[in-house]
């Protein structure tokens, strides 16, 4: 074997070794970054709740820092888009939202087949336009499309959009309208075993029969 060949050779062991490795790092940094991001958007989620919205908006714009690093490493990664989507809702920039959603949409395999392209949009309708129809619209194909499968997340927004609209209702005076949806958000809150939600969903389905 001469030195050229032995030289080639090595070089070629040298790649063929490295490049899984490679990519093992990437994939080991890009899933730092999720955990990261994901622990501040939850900080993001819990501060509204709180009535503190200005460290909501604080933990949202780090999510979104972090997210936008696997952004830059994976371009046509559907997973950062999908996650940059829900950082943009809870730091209050709705322009960012849907043009992350547009991307998401793209990338997604699935399109609208997918169900987080309904719930990414169902998040910004309910949250950011505060548009109770259309969000419960979203999610409503959301759950025809993932066929009853369960998410608390998911759940979750679905019963927040089921007492947006039934409140919507109530205030414009079409209560006996809202008692559906009341209906259906306390048995959403039964499956989600939240007593506290169930108990919301009651008493305001109460006061919209005694007003009807």
């Amino acid at each position: 074997m001469t030195t050229r060949t032995l030289t080639a050779l090595v070089g070629f062991l040298l790649v063929a070794l490295a490049g899984p490795a490679s990519v093992r790092a990437d994939e080991a940094t890009k899933r730092n970054l999720i955990e990261r991001g994901n622990a501040a958007l939850r900080g993001a989620q819990r501060h509204p709740v709180e009535g503190r919205l200005g460290d909501a908006r604080r933990h949202a714009k780090r999510a979104t820092a972090l997210f936008s690093q696997v952004e830059t490493q994976r371009q046509a990664d559907p997973e950062a888009a999908f996650l940059l989507v829900q950082a943009a809702v809870f730091a209050g920039d709705a322009k960012a939202a849907n043009r992350w959603l547009e991307t998401y949409v793209t990338r997604s395999a699935y399109g609208e087949q997918d169900p987080n392209v309904h719930y990414a949009r169902g998040l910004i309708q309910l949250l950011l336009e505060r548009r109770s129809a259309a969000a419960l619209d979203s999610l409503e194909q959301m759950r025809r499309v993932a066929r009853g499968a369960s998410d608390r997340g998911r759940d979750t927004l679905y019963y927040q959009a089921l007492m947006a609209e039934s409140g919507r209702l109530i205030q414009s005076g079409a209560a006996k309208k809202a008692i559906p949806f009341l209906q259906k958000a306390g048995r959403m809150a039964i499956q989600l075993r939240d007593r506290r939600k169930e108990l919301a969903a009651r008493s305001n389905a109460g006061i919209a029969w005694q007003i009807s």
